[in-house]
């Protein structure tokens, strides 16, 4: 039986089932070309990207965007994001317009807007077009309740009907591959197949100036020990271990997190010593990005700011737990290695784990060797 939702739960699948009894009224066609009314590339002037998920989601979509601004160069582009990854197109030229938009749905903290907030918001733009590159139920309803006449979408968590256009959806494929073949159906070309990363200069200008009150002369390593669940983090005392030794081949170790994370951050900078700094809770998204930009190496786990450090290329050691699979969500391009230890749990798609075998299972020695591998493979 041909697979149709990424739904795990039970509940969730029934409902999404239940949901799509409207497919027994209507079909969507799988591209433009197949429409109806178009049979090709539809003529639009004001296109709506529903961008709002988490931080490395919203850089694995910029190859789309991309693509998508070559082929609308007419069209004005406005992208709907949550305030934790604004910063990703606030300065990127493909579009012309960033909305801020906080979905309860994705917030971290459990704030936000719901539905009704997301329909409202849309509706003030007018737009002829709605893309929506999570394929979640509740952005195809607000497209269509906002009345956008055309809908582009996957319908993996049910309300496919609702869309104008709904492609199969690549299940095996990788982040980016699957929205680059959304758009495909929009009639795109795809050309570009890489991350974009803007940094503003007033980002850069912040980070030269931070970088000159601490005295290296090797370079700097960043370590950011945070992650998105408790499932993907890697114990602090490997970090640690990481950081002692990279201290000691005579890098400054930049600690890195979130306003949230400030107190976790600040230890494991105390515990590396002398020669580690802590930032975390200091920098804006942009400055972090310019930070990243500048580092000799970027150490981390399965989270957002290690998918900047792939866009930048900056080189990257990647400690990957069980939750998911690396070739369908994790890094897409860069030099790095990534470390992971297959289990049988795995892929798990777990928040919280008792004992996470999986990343305990990854020593502080490999880690600090391919760190090593890459800084002189730098300096050859």
């Amino acid at each position: 039986m041909k697979r149709k939702y990424v739904l795990v739960n039970p509940f969730w699948k029934a409902l999404a089932t239940l949901v799509d009894i409207g497919f027994l009224f209507r079909q969507p066609p799988s591209s433009f070309l197949e429409h109806p009314e178009f049979k090709g590339k539809p003529e639009v002037k004001k296109i709506a990207l529903l961008i709002l998920d988490h931080l490395g989601d919203v850089v694995f979509t910029t190859p789309a965007v991309h693509n998508l601004r070559k082929a609308y160069l007419d069209a004005e582009i406005t992208v709907f994001v949550g305030p934790w990854a604004k910063d990703i197109y606030l300065y990127n030229p493909n579009v012309d317009k960033v909305e801020v938009f906080q979905a309860s749905w994705f917030s971290r903290s459990g704030k936000g807007e719901g539905l009704f907030g997301l329909v409202w918001q849309l509706k003030q733009g007018n737009f002829d077009l709605g893309v929506d590159f999570r394929g979640d139920l509740r952005h195809i309803v607000a497209m269509w309740l906002a009345g956008i006449p055309l809908r582009l979408g996957y319908g993996v968590t049910g309300g496919g009907f609702l869309l104008s256009v709904m492609p199969d959806y690549p299940f095996e494929k990788h982040a980016v591959e699957k929205h680059l073949a959304l758009i495909e159906a929009l009639g795109v070309e795809i050309t570009q197949r890489s991350l974009e990363i803007f940094i503003p200069p007033k980002a850069k200008e912040k980070v030269e100036q931070l970088l000159k009150k601490f005295d290296f002369k090797g370079g700097f390593v960043i370590i950011h020990p945070g992650a998105g669940s408790q499932a993907k983090k890697w114990p602090l005392k490997n970090f640690v271990q990481v950081g002692k030794k990279l201290r000691e081949e005579g890098f400054l170790i930049v600690v890195t997190g979130s306003q949230e994370e400030k107190e976790e951050a600040q230890n494991l900078a105390e515990n590396i010593g002398s020669s580690a700094v802590s930032l975390a809770g200091e920098l804006s998204l942009a400055e972090l990005i310019a930070l990243i930009a500048k580092a000799r190496l970027f150490i981390a786990g399965d989270t957002g700011p290690l998918h900047l450090a792939s866009a930048l290329g900056t080189p990257f050691v990647a400690v990957y737990s069980g939750t998911n699979l690396p070739e369908l969500w994790g890094p897409w391009q860069g030099d790095y290695f990534l470390l992971r230890r297959e289990v049988d749990c795995a892929p798990c798609g777990k928040k919280l784990c008792s004992d996470k075998k999986c990343l305990t299972m990854i020593n502080p020695a490999g880690v600090t060797e391919k760190a090593m591998i890459l800084v002189r493979k730098q300096e050859s």
